[in-house]
């Protein structure tokens, strides 16, 4: 029998809420509210799944996720993810709608 971790479970991901939200799931919204909030502080997908020790494409995933079940907008720019502004919504919901658009040509 194997002794069980705290990062088995946070990697089993767990359900917390009705939503749908995993724990790591929770964990990256939270960390995108708390630091990265406007363009000028948005954070490299790479250092972001570095962060929490997944890979750049589970991130995709789990942004992808968080911009679904959420009614927080997540952007991203040559710079990373961020949350926008109230002044940078218009042009990220803009950016949104047009990536929803061409997924579904």
């Amino acid at each position: 029998m194997t002794q069980i971790t705290i990062d088995d479970l946070i990697n089993e991901s767990k359900r917390l809420v009705e939503n749908h939200l995993t724990t790591l799931e929770w964990n990256v919204l939270n960390k995108l509210k708390h630091n990265n909030v406007g363009k000028n502080n948005a954070v490299g997908m790479e250092r972001l799944a570095q962060q929490f020790n997944v890979s750049e494409r589970d991130l995709r995933k789990i942004i992808k996720r968080l911009r679904q079940y959420q009614e927080v907008i997540i952007s991203s720019c040559n710079k990373g993810y961020y949350i926008p502004l109230e002044c940078e919504q218009q042009t990220a919901n803009k950016m949104l709608l047009n990536r929803a658009l061409s997924s579904i040509d």
